[in-house]
This record gives C-alpha cells, structure tokens and sequence, in this order.
C-alpha cells in the first residue's frame, strides 16, 4: 500500500547476491592471469634453453665476430632455475705467425750466397776441364791456339796456367765466403750459417784440390787422371752432406713461420764432372 516502507528482505537479498558475483568475476581473472604468466614462464625458459619443449628452438647467442655460442639445455622438473653453462665453439686457429724480418733478409742473403756458389762452381770445373785436356796433350792446344792466332812468341808451359788458375779461383772463392759473412745470421738462423759455411768451403777445397792434381802432374798426364778418380765421391762425404742438412734447417724454419721455401741449398755442384 502506499506510504508503507519497502520490505527489508529484498535490499538484504541484493546486498548479499553483488559481492558473490564479483568474487567469481575476480577469481576468474586470477586463474587467467595465473594460466599467462604459467605459460609465458614456460615459454621463456624453453627458449633459454633450460627446458625442452618441441617446436621452440632456444636462443643461440653470437660472440662478436667470433663463432656461435650454444646454451647447454638443463633439464630441471622442478622449474628450480639454475646458472646456464656455456660452451664456447672454438673456430679457426689464429693465423700464421709471420716470419721476422731479420730472418727473411738473411735467408734471403744466403740465396744469393748459393747462387755464387752455383755458379763459381760450374766457371771453376769448366776451367779444369779445359786445363786437364791441356795437360793431357803436352802443351799441344796452346801451341795451337798460338799458331791460329798468329803469334810467333812461345805459349807458355801448362803448368803456368794451371798455377794461376788455381790461383784465381782461391781468390773467387775468398771473396765468396767474404761476401757470406758480410751478413751476420740472427740467433735462430746460426746453425743454418754454420752448416752451409762448411759446404762452401767443402767445395771450394774440392775444386782446388783437383787443380793441385793438375799442377803437380802436369807432365804425367796419367797420374792426374789416377788422382782425379780417387778423388770422386768424396763430394757425397762432405759437401753433399752439409748442404744437404742446410737445406733441411732452412726448411725447418720455413715450416716454422708457415712460409713456402723458396730456394734449395744443392749438393751435387758438378753433376757428376771431375769426380764431383
């Protein structure tokens, strides 16, 4: 009727309904909120690499201008998250140290030292040839040479000319073991100086001493050539064998610094000529 007041039950009901709805709206947000942070959780460690899920490919992190960094995948049921181990992929190994240049500027010094050698070695055994075919004839090619040439003088005596020409080579090859330690080696490099120091002069002794042979039997043509023949192999007892381990020292240091050898320190100088 009206002027009468309005039943207490029905605001008492309404009161009472408002706040279970909003305990259930809330409760639902919670467990959503709860599933998204769950599932985000999950999804950052997956890619971490802390846990294995299929289909997510976990992270991988580069070091700078350096090879890949893996992250070792550690299985943890307990979701307790711990250190993450790193393993570092080595890569390329450093370059080549570069030889030194001390080291370069007397190997390349000793090239040039063995092609004197070479080639003083080839003069002086092209000039015994033609000074022991002289001395096997008596004499008889300059008299020749002075009948051609048309000079009336005497050609002088064959050992004459052998004589200097021996001369002339202790001269050149003076001068080649002068040129040699013109250039002292660095402290890496002296058991390479002192072995080709031998095999030069190994060579040159060879070479004078044929030309001994020569002036002493100039006018036995015979026991020169006996003396020559004794005389062969002794180049493969000591020229060839201190050539031979220079060549494998210059070798070694090449290998060393990683540099391809460029030049060979040869041991048979005359191939085989005047018992060489």
């Amino acid at each position: 009727m009206p002027g009468q007041p309005m039943p207490q039950g029905r605001p008492e009901m309404a009161y009472r309904t408002m706040p279970q709805a909003q305990s259930s709206s809330r409760a639902i947000w919670w467990v959503l909120g709860a599933l998204v942070l769950l599932l985000g959780g999950v999804f950052i460690l997956a890619k971490a690499g802390i846990i294995n899920i299929p289909g997510i490919t976990p992270l991988v992190a580069k070091a700078e201008n350096g090879p890949a960094l893996t992250r070792t995948p550690i299985h943890n049921p307990g979701f307790v998250q711990k250190p993450v181990h790193t393993q570092i992929v080595t890569g390329a190994p450093p370059p080549p140290a570069k030889m030194p240049q001390d080291v370069l500027d007397w190997l390349k010094h000793l090239q040039q030292t063995e092609q004197r050698r070479m080639d003083l070695s080839q003069d002086n055994i092209a000039t015994a040839m033609v000074d022991m075919s002289t001395a096997s004839m008596g004499g008889a090619m300059e008299i020749l040479q002075s009948m051609a040439s048309g000079d009336d003088k005497d050609p002088p005596p064959p050992t004459d000319k052998l004589k200097k020409d021996a001369e002339d080579m202790r001269g050149q090859w003076q001068d080649l073991v002068t040129f040699f330690e013109s250039k002292p080696p660095p402290p890496e490099c002296v058991p390479i100086r002192d072995q080709y120091d031998q095999a030069v002069r190994d060579t040159s002794g060879m070479i004078l001493d044929i030309m001994d042979a020569l002036t002493e039997s100039a006018n036995d043509p015979k026991d020169a050539i006996k003396r020559l023949n004794e005389s062969k192999g002794k180049s493969k007892e000591s020229i060839d064998f201190h050539a031979n381990k220079t060549d494998d020292l210059v070798q070694q240091l090449c290998t060393k610094y990683s540099v391809e050898k460029w030049f060979k320190i040869v041991g048979d100088v005359g191939g085989g000529g005047l018992g060489f």
